[in-house]
C-alpha cells in the first residue's frame, strides 16, 4: 500500500485527509512503531495522552498571541498522538468499540475546547467567528454526490479529497496560530470547503470525460 509520497504500512489508512497524510503520518508512523514496542503503553493510554497534550496547548493559546506558535506546535503533536492510538491498535490487532468511542468522544471535546479558547484569545469579531463556524458545520452536512473520478485523482496521492473535515483543524488550529491569523484561517478553511463542493458539483462531469 503506497501513495506517491511514501510507502504506507498495512496499519495506515489507504486514503486520508491531506493534512494527515502530509503533516501527521510522517511523524506518527515511526512513532507508532516505537510505541508498539512498549507493551505497557496501550492505545487508550495514547488517546488520553493526546487529550492532555491538547489541554497543555490550550494553556499556551490562552496566554495570548505571543505564545501561539508554541501552542500550535503542541496541538499538532497532540494530533500526531491522536493518530498513533489507532495505528498501534491495528498493529496489535486490538481495536475495540470502547477504544473507538473513547477516541471519538475526546476528539470532539478537545476540538470544541480549542475552538472556544482560540476564539476568545484571538479577540476577533465574535459574530464573524460564529458565522464561519456555523457555515462550516452546515456545509459539512450539505447533501451532494461526490464525483468518483475526482476522488480517484486525489486517491493517487493518498488523499480522500481536496477537502476533508480533518483539514479544517490543521488550518485553523495550527496554521492560523502560527501566522497569528485565527479568523483568516477560519475563512480560508470554509472557502476551501466550498471550493471542494463546487468542484464536485460543477466540474465532475468534465473530470469524468478526461478520465475516460
Amino acid at each position: 500500500m503506497s501513495s506517491v509520497f511514501y510507502k504506507l504500512p498495512d496499519y495506515v489508512h489507504k486514503r486520508d485527509a491531506w493534512s494527515i497524510r502530509l503533516t501527521v503520518d510522517p511523524i506518527s508512523i515511526p512513532l507508532s512503531i516505537v510505541l508498539n514496542k512498549v507493551s505497557w503503553i496501550s492505545p487508550n493510554l495514547i488517546t488520553f495522552s493526546s487529550f492532555f497534550t491538547t489541554l497543555l496547548s490550550l494553556y499556551y493559546f490562552q496566554l495570548g498571541t505571543g505564545y501561539w506558535l508554541l501552542g500550535a506546535a503542541i496541538w499538532h503533536f497532540s494530533n500526531v498522538l491522536d493518530s498513533c492510538d489507532g495505528k498501534v491498535a491495528r498493529m496489535r490487532n486490538a481495536c475495540t468499540n470502547f477504544g473507538a468511542r473513547l477516541d471519538s468522544g475526546l476528539d470532539k471535546i478537545k476540538k470544541i475546547l480549542t475552538l472556544i479558547v482560540l476564539s476568545v484569545a484571538a479577540n476577533d469579531d465574535y459574530m464573524l467567528v460564529i458565522f464561519f463556524v456555523a457555515l462550516n458545520y452546515l456545509l459539512h452536512y450539505f447533501p451532494f454526490k461526490k464525483n468518483t473520478a475526482i476522488l480517484d485523482f486525489f486517491g493517487k496521492f493518498g488523499f480522500k479529497d481536496l477537502y476533508d473535515p480533518l483539514d479544517f483543524f490543521l488550518i485553523v488550529f495550527v496554521v492560523g496560530p502560527i501566522f497569528n491569523s485565527f479568523l483568516i484561517s477560519l475563512m480560508f478553511a470554509v472557502s476551501l470547503q466550498i471550493f471542494s463542493i463546487l468542484l464536485h458539483l460543477f466540474f465532475g462531469s468534465k473530470w469524468d470525460e478526461k478520465a475516460h
